[in-house]
C-alpha cells in the first residue's frame, strides 16, 4: 500500500513544486515505485516535466475529479524511471466552484486513489498554495504531510492555516490520519545571520519533526544531493512505521 505525502503550504515561493519534483525523482532514482500528482491549476510540476498540453487531448486531475475520466487513463509515463504523473491544468480552477455545494466533494481524490494506491511506493501531492477544495481533498487523502519552510521573517505565521486545516480534517470522519512528514527548510542561505536564527528557532519550535536535510539556496546547482538526503530520510521513516 502506497504511502501518500501531501507537500503543502498556504504561502507561496517556498519550494513546494520544486520540493515534490524533486523528492519524487529521487524517491524512484532509490528504486522506488512513485506516482506524482500536480493538484495545482497553474499546473508548475506539470510544465516542468514536459507534460502539459500540446494539442492533443490528455486528460489530467481534472478528467478525474470531474468523474470524465478513470484514474489509469490520468496516470502518464515521465521520462524517470518509476516515476508516474497525474498533470494539472487550468481546468482545475471550475472545480472550486462545481463542487462548492457537493456532499462528500473532500473525498474525492481520496477514494480515487484506493484501486492504484498498492503500485506505488509514495504517492506524492503537489498542492497549490490556497486552501481550497483541491488542497483539502489532497489533504483528506493523505497520510501525512510535507510542510517547506523558507527562513524568512515571520516563517510560522504563513504555515498556521495549513496546520489548522490538517487539525479540522484530523478531528472530522473524512480522515483521522494525516500528521506532520516533517518541516522542510528551503532556500536556505546558511551564510545569512538572519536565517541561520531563523533555522535555529525553528528547530528549537518543531524538534525531531523538522527534516535534518536542509534545501540550501544555490542559484548555480537544482539540490540533486540535497534531495536524495531528503529522499532517504523520507524512505528511512516509512520503513520504520512499517516495522
Amino acid at each position: 500500500m502506497g504511502k501518500v505525502i501531501a507537500i503543502a503550504n498556504q504561502k507561496g515561493q517556498v519550494g513546494k513544486t520544486t520540493t515534490a519534483i524533486n523528492l519524487a525523482v529521487c524517491l524512484a532514482e532509490a528504486g522506488q515505485k512513485v506516482l506524482l500528482i500536480d493538484t495545482d491549476a497553474r499546473a508548475g510540476a506539470t510544465q516542468a516535466l514536459g507534460l502539459e498540453h500540446t494539442g492533443s487531448k490528455r486528460e489530467t486531475l481534472y478528467e478525474l475529479l470531474t468523474g470524465k475520466a478513470e484514474i489509469e487513463t490520468t496516470i502518464h509515463d515521465t521520462h524517470f524511471s518509476g516515476l508516474k504523473f497525474i498533470p494539472s491544468d487550468i481546468n482545475l480552477v471550475e472545480v472550486e466552484l462545481k463542487f462548492l455545494n457537493v456532499p462528500g466533494r473532500n473525498m474525492i481524490l481520496r477514494k480515487a486513489l484506493e484501486p492504484v494506491r498498492h503500485k506505488y511506493d509514495f504517492i506524492l501531492i503537489d498542492c497549490a498554495p490556497s486552501l481550497g477544495i483541491v488542497t483539502t481533498n489532497a489533504l483528506v487523502a493523505a497520510d501525512s504531510v510535507i510542510i517547506p519552510i523558507h527562513p524568512e521573517m515571520y516563517p510560522v505565521d504563513g504555515i498556521g492555516k495549513i496546520l489548522q486545516t490538517i487539525r479540522i480534517i484530523q478531528d472530522s470522519e473524512q480522515n483521522p490520519n494525516p500528521g506532520i512528514e516533517g518541516f522542510l527548510i528551503t532556500m536556505y542561505e546558511k551564510h545569512t545571520v538572519t536565517q541561520s536564527q531563523i533555522v535555529a528557532e525553528i528547530r528549537d519550535l518543531f524538534k525531531e519533526m523538522v527534516f535534518t536535510t536542509t534545501i540550501l539556496y544555490n542559484p548555480q546547482t537544482n539540490g540533486a544531493e540535497s534531495y536524495r538526503k531528503l529522499s532517504g530520510e523520507v524512505i528511512a521513516k516509512a520503513f520504520k512505521n512499517e516495522n
